[in-house]
């Protein structure tokens, strides 16, 4: 699949469905990833699985509609679990065939039981830290600013004015004059 430039919201509407992808909107937070379903000119509808099944249904969707004009910007998500284990299993198969073998195993055989152990460990931390982290934007849009701007503008303190730049006049640098 071929991502267009990131200001192209033709990028977004040629997904594939299911895509799992994090959507950040322009003036609330939304946390964790979800599947894409389908875009149009004026909105992005994607799905979410509840954490906890009910009766009848064992994960239930809960399908979230966005309006373009809200959304910032839009990234395929990365499967942090299957990261987490893949980081782990090879660490486990290094620290195992590093050290001394375990009694009833070779070397191999340790390497393999620490490669297990620590896979399914570093699978657990991927999928919990999974919705902490994105991928590569497919849309950012074009009018809205990359960093929110957190601090109000610089003020002079009082007794200073400031120049047009936003410099203290204090500290501006003035010509020496003979």
């Amino acid at each position: 699949m071929a991502i267009a430039q990131t200001g192209d919201w033709d990028a977004v509407e040629s997904l594939p469905p299911e895509t799992k992808i994090h959507v950040t909107l322009k003036h609330r937070r939304v946390f964790g990833h979800c599947r894409f379903q389908q875009a149009s000119d004026d909105q992005l509808t994607c799905r979410i699985r509840r954490a906890l099944p009910t009766f009848g249904t064992p994960f239930p969707s809960i399908e979230l509609v966005y309006g373009r004009d809200e959304i910032r910007a839009v990234y395929i998500a990365h499967n942090g679990a299957a990261i987490g284990a893949a980081v782990g299993a090879g660490s486990g198969a290094i620290i195992g065939t590093a050290r001394d073998p375990v009694l009833g195993l070779n070397r191999g055989g340790t390497a393999l039981v620490n490669a297990a152990v620590l896979g399914g460990v570093g699978m657990a931390i991927g999928a919990i830290l999974d919705p902490f982290f994105h991928g590569k934007a497919v849309y950012l849009c074009p009018d809205a600013s990359g960093k929110k701007r957190r601090n109000g503008p610089r003020m002079a303190k009082p007794g200073q004015s400031r120049n047009d730049k936003g410099v203290p006049a204090a500290r501006r640098q003035e010509p020496l004059t003979p």
